[in-house]
């Protein structure tokens, strides 16, 4: 499975870093409990791919995450995909609030791209809307 992030180039030096460094935050709190993975899967079975950086002149603040390559398995229902979706949006909110201007917002959006699609026809987990997080840094 890979994990990538698209951002706006306007976010923090010390947000990208905390973004490319997620691996293990998602591995234990999403992966292992909602996709049922070992937990000490290796990097060519989960990695993080670092942000690509968008031009914040033409878009506002955002962070669009991709988890790709997630095969449906016996061993999940197609519940726990969305739960694992909900998880990562909460995990990279809570990152971003953390590191984002108290009065400044950032757009995200959370998708898991499936191998095959689940009996609704879904080969894509993904909210209607995106999630907007408000900064909590106090500057």
């Amino acid at each position: 499975m890979k994990l990538k992030a698209a951002i706006s180039d306007n976010l923090s030096e010390e947000l990208v870093k905390k973004l490319n460094g997620i691996r293990q935050q998602i591995l234990v709190q999403v992966l292992v409990p909602h996709l049922k993975v070992p937990e000490d899967w290796g990097p060519t079975q989960f990695f993080v791919q670092n942000c690509d950086v968008c031009d914040a002149k033409t878009h506002g603040m955002f962070v669009h995450v991709t988890l790709s390559g997630v095969s449906l398995t016996d061993d999940r229902a197609d519940n726990d995909f969305s739960r694992a979706r909900d998880e990562i949006e909460g995990i990279y909110g809570e990152v971003i609030a953390e590191h984002l201007p108290k009065g400044e917002t950032c757009e995200i959006t959370v998708i898991i791209m499936l191998d095959k699609p689940l009996r609704n026809g879904d080969s894509i987990v993904e909210e209607d809307e995106p999630a907007n997080i408000e900064g909590t840094l106090e500057e």
